[in-house]
């Protein structure tokens, strides 16, 4: 299956902002320095094909690692501690939310045992003779 130029371009960009850890500022950055050239190569060249924007330009994978060897340790480890910090928050949230619903879901059970126990279901009439 041959895919058009625009296909060919979404697929390549989506694969390159997929590798990187977080996409700030200075990702975003080097990525569209690198993406300017790839469009100005598509223009001329229309009709290429994925292998062949790759052959040119290189895998996305080696495009992530070109921006992890640009930039300095100290940023690299900031985002990444950054990134950690706030992948436990979110796990930290989402466990007292799970906590929250099931003793919701426990209290409102409760409610319904108790409900049930105090509506008649049942009566049960008893005719003695005498």
């Amino acid at each position: 299956m041959k895919l058009k130029s625009n296909d060919i371009k979404r697929k390549y960009k989506k694969e390159i902002i997929s590798l990187f850890p977080s996409y700030g500022k200075y990702e975003k950055q080097y990525f569209y320095r690198f993406w300017n050239g790839v469009l100005e190569f598509i223009e001329d060249f229309p009709e290429i094909p994925y292998e062949g924007l790759i052959k040119e330009f290189c895998t996305p994978k080696e495009v992530v690692s070109g921006y992890f060897s640009s930039v300095s340790d100290q940023y690299l480890m900031q985002k990444i501690k950054r990134t950690k910090i706030i992948r436990n928050g979110m796990l930290g949230f989402l466990m007292i939310l799970v906590i929250i619903v099931v003793y919701q879901a426990t209290l409102s059970y409760h409610s319904y045992l108790d409900e049930k126990n105090e509506v008649i279901s049942k009566e049960q009439i008893i005719i003695k003779e005498h």
